[in-house]
């Protein structure tokens, strides 16, 4: 869907990375509701209902994509609707294979899902082949300025990982953080553990059309960051949400917990750094990519999405801790945990994007 909204703008239209923001805001109405409603749901009532709530979801997106074709100029129509009819080796029509294939792999994802060895193992062995080919592709197939522009899209591509697997924490790492260690309380309000991720939503929803306005303010001007340097300060902002939680574990309340206020300043920091790349992300695979591969360059992008929420697992593991069902956890112990855990991201956020920054007038070269 999102090379869909790339091929809505002719290549050098300056309104294209504002209109992935906006893109990106619709995605996260979505995101704010089920935050709060699936969350509250699956604490409150048991996870059938917070899981079946999402699936409801997912049917009215469809229901809505579909009812929206003709606002999209023919764009997510198939380039050839004969391909589409011919039979495949099952005996029935390419269309209908699609569709029995796709409803057959969710058996093969419900597998691995239990085993996360084999999503390592799987991802590794993916990245590996898809990296190989896009090499090789680069190397083989491209001219000169082809080449640059593809070379930077993979190191913006890897760069990425990094983001991700911080900015991940909020499904890991941070929810446990406001469940044991934080005063969830807000306006009187006790949020639960996992309502606290809608803030991330809330502040895109809010800020969305600030940047969206302020790229095209910089771009008329020609003030405009480019690309990697956006990049660099998305990755910076990333690093710095956790040194705010590092300010909110030295600063404790009478209670000997961690201000909720603290969490919604993270949030905020994390969503200013998501707003600076992921949009922008989105925009630079449909610009630099060359456009016979753009819908594989962009299946990479998520590839390395989905990577990074691996690595987010791993790193969260630092702070693990073992309890039993029912049993408290000391709170000086998964503060201490997690202190450790968040300085070490705060370390890899901002030296990773300040890297990337050094590097940045190489990249624009190309």
């Amino acid at each position: 869907i999102s090379t869909i909204v790339g091929k809505l703008y002719a290549d050098n239209d300056p309104r294209r990375d504002s209109g992935f923001t906006i893109f990106y805001m619709g995605i996260n109405m979505g995101a704010l509701l089920a935050t709060l409603l699936c969350g509250y749901l699956g604490e409150t009532y048991g996870w059938g209902y917070g899981f079946g709530a999402a699936g409801i979801g997912m049917a009215l997106g469809l229901i809505v994509f579909q009812a929206g074709q003709p606002h999209l100029q023919g764009h997510a129509e198939p380039r050839d609707l004969k391909l589409l009819q011919e039979k495949s080796v099952l005996g029935l029509n390419k269309e209908w294979t699609i569709y029995l294939a796709a409803f057959a792999s969710l058996a093969f994802f419900w597998h691995i899902l239990q085993n996360s060895h084999l999503v390592e193992w799987l991802l590794n062995s993916l990245s590996l082949v898809v990296i190989s080919g896009i090499l090789y592709f680069i190397l083989q197939k491209c001219d000169a300025k082809e080449r640059g522009r593809m070379l930077v899209m993979m190191v913006l591509i890897f760069s990425t990982v990094v983001f991700w697997a911080l900015f991940e924490q909020s499904a890991a790492s941070m929810t446990l953080f406001a469940d044991r260690v934080t005063d969830r309380s807000l306006w009187g309000i006790e949020l639960t553990a996992s309502q606290y991720g809608s803030f991330n939503s809330a502040f895109i929803i809010l800020l969305a059309p600030v940047f969206a306005s302020l790229w095209i303010f910089l771009g008329r001007r020609q003030w405009e960051p480019s690309i990697p340097v956006k990049f660099s300060i998305g990755i910076i902002f990333a690093g710095l949400g956790f040194g705010a939680l590092l300010l909110g574990a030295a600063n404790l309340n009478e209670t000997g917990m961690v201000v909720g206020w603290w969490l919604v300043l993270a949030y905020l920091l994390h969503t200013i750094g998501e707003l600076c790349l992921s949009p922008v992300g989105l925009s630079a695979v449909t610009k630099l990519s060359v456009p016979r591969i753009v819908g594989l360059m962009m299946g990479t992008w998520f590839l390395a999405t989905a990577y990074s929420e691996f690595v987010a697992m791993q790193l969260s593991k630092m702070a693990a801790i073992d309890n039993s069902v029912g049993e408290t956890v000391d709170t000086a112990t998964a503060l201490a945990s997690y202190t450790e855990l968040f300085s070490f991201l705060f370390t890899v956020g901002c030296g990773v994007g300040i890297l990337l920054l050094l590097i940045s007038p190489l990249l624009k070269k190309h």
